[in-house]
């Protein structure tokens, strides 16, 4: 099984798969860390968002738009559980191997508290404003290679949306998971 997860910036992305991976004992693979490990092997700078998004879209670029989900689901094993889908050759690459979408939504307001309260680079140093900015930057571009996320958020196979604390998204999830 495996299912891939995306949704915009601090939906909680990777809480649902370490919550996938604890207590359903998938294996997360995250594309995001792919991309972290190319900067950092490249010495292409710091690892903030901007960055991260400016090399997603490069490899994309040099390998195919769907180049992260084919390298995720060369490492698939058993139950898998891939994060950071952000492009719709991704999707479409993730459901052509079986993968089911699903899609995190939730407030914005709530997501930007999220994103100010953990330590990721750069995360915790912006204002409300420039959070708002950086999600629209990756919603939608005509670029294939680039991030389109409402495009994505349009093939999900199941959302969970409103949640507001991460108690009421395990429980969701925990839902999800006897549905499929």
């Amino acid at each position: 099984m495996i299912i891939g997860i995306a949704g915009q910036p601090s939906s909680g992305k990777d809480t649902f798969s370490t919550y996938l991976e604890s207590k359903y004992d998938f294996h997360h693979i995250s594309t995001s860390d792919y991309i972290r490990q190319y900067v950092r092997d490249n010495n292409l700078g710091s690892l903030d968002r901007e960055t991260l998004r400016e090399t997603a879209n490069l490899l994309r670029r040099m390998y195919g738009a769907d180049y992260l989900m084919k390298t995720a689901l060369e490492n698939a094993q058993g139950r898998t559980i891939i994060s950071g889908i952000r492009n719709i050759m991704e999707a479409m690459e993730l459901k052509k191997a079986g993968g089911t979408l699903v899609v995190l939504e939730c407030p914005i307001e709530q997501r930007y508290k999220w994103a100010t309260s953990r330590n990721r680079a750069g995360d915790g140093l912006i204002t409300f404003e420039e959070f708002k900015l950086q999600q629209q930057v990756e919603e939608k571009n005509a670029d294939e290679n680039a991030q389109n996320v409402l495009e994505v958020i349009k093939m999900g196979d199941s959302i969970l949306k409103d949640y507001c604390n991460f108690e009421e998204l395990y429980q969701r999830i925990d839902e999800l998971m006897k549905k499929i």
